[in-house]
């Protein structure tokens, strides 16, 4: 079984040669692409997005703009099996993001298709914090709307390319504390296994499937088997990190509350035969505002990890 790493948060510290020797060089087979910096969350949110990105311009300028990266990717011989489109998809305080974050997904998932990247993780659309105005059938309708409008650029290219459809929580605004995490339509795993089957169902053919983020499960208690079983063959993607239960800190395995035999166990039982992905950058963070050699080493140790997974799950089966 693979393992691989999201991108950002290496790379964007150590450049791309430094960044993707880094990855590869720890053990890594995969990456996970960070295509989400094309747009910077901060101009979806206060709504001064447009001419801001790169995935606003034609194919053939994309990618001219990301050749010297995917070379050394290439160079490096590291797998691009998935990548992590930009988000939020919707900023409800500014309409005409709608129409904006649909284009910029079908150009991700036009360059994705040149650059043989599998997978594609686009959020779904959520209320602002505290919002009890959206109702769930308008929350649905939007995600239906959203992702259904991706279908024919992901039939185009054949079924090359899959669109998934990542679990995420809810949150609340309390007081002390920034947030509070609590469970939501998309971090119901039944609803989300329900929903792909649709859309899966409206294109004809299998486009969507299902990304697992382990992370936002143990914000809102959910156990690993809770959501790998009932997502079973759906599951194409994962993100690999632990933290507390209380913040979505994004840290290495075995320094939160997650837990990892259960999850071995469970993609054992599914038969997952994915890349183990993590997206443990605030681990590297914490290393790199150390030094540069002890961000390293969180790399390293991250990949031992994995490969700790991958021995445990294959061992199973």
């Amino acid at each position: 079984m693979r393992i691989g790493m999201q991108t950002g948060n290496v790379v964007d510290v150590l450049g791309f040669e430094k960044g993707y020797a880094a990855i590869k060089n720890a053990g890594f087979d995969a990456i996970d692409w960070n295509l989400d910096h094309a747009v910077k969350y901060r101009d979806l949110v206060n709504g001064t997005f447009k001419g801001t990105s790169i995935l606003e311009k034609p194919l053939f300028e994309v990618i001219e703009y990301y050749a010297e990266e995917l070379a050394c990717i290439r160079k490096y011989g590291l797998e691009i099996y998935q990548a992590h489109a930009p988000f939020p998809s919707y900023v409800f305080n500014h309409p005409d993001s709608f129409e904006y974050m649909v284009n910029i997904f079908k150009r991700n998932v036009e360059y994705c298709g040149y650059a043989g990247i599998q997978n594609l993780v686009i959020h779904v659309i959520q209320r602002d914090s505290g919002d009890d105005k959206v109702t769930s059938e308008e929350l649905e309708d939007l995600n239906t709307k959203l992702y259904s409008s991706l279908i024919p650029e992901l039939v185009a290219l054949g079924g090359k390319v899959k669109v998934c459809v990542e679990n995420n929580t809810g949150w609340l605004p309390v007081k002390g504390r920034l947030i509070e995490f609590v469970e939501d339509e998309s971090s119901c795993p039944e609803h989300m296994a329900s929903f792909i089957d649709k859309l899966n169902e409206m294109a004809g053919m299998e486009v969507f499937a299902a990304c697992y983020d382990i992370g936002h499960g143990n914000l809102i208690g959910k156990t690993p088997k809770e959501y790998i079983e009932p997502l079973g063959k759906r599951l194409s993607v994962l993100h690999v990190h632990d933290n507390d239960g209380l913040d979505d800190s994004h840290l290495m395995p075995f320094t939160g509350t997650v837990n990892w035999n259960e999850f071995c166990a469970s993609l054992k039982k599914i038969g997952y035969d994915g890349v183990i992905s993590f997206e443990t950058f605030h681990s590297n963070d914490i290393g790199y505002a150390f030094s540069e050699e002890m961000c390293l080493l969180m790399v390293e140790m991250t990949a031992r990890i994995g490969k700790a997974f991958s021995k445990r799950i294959e061992e199973e089966l």
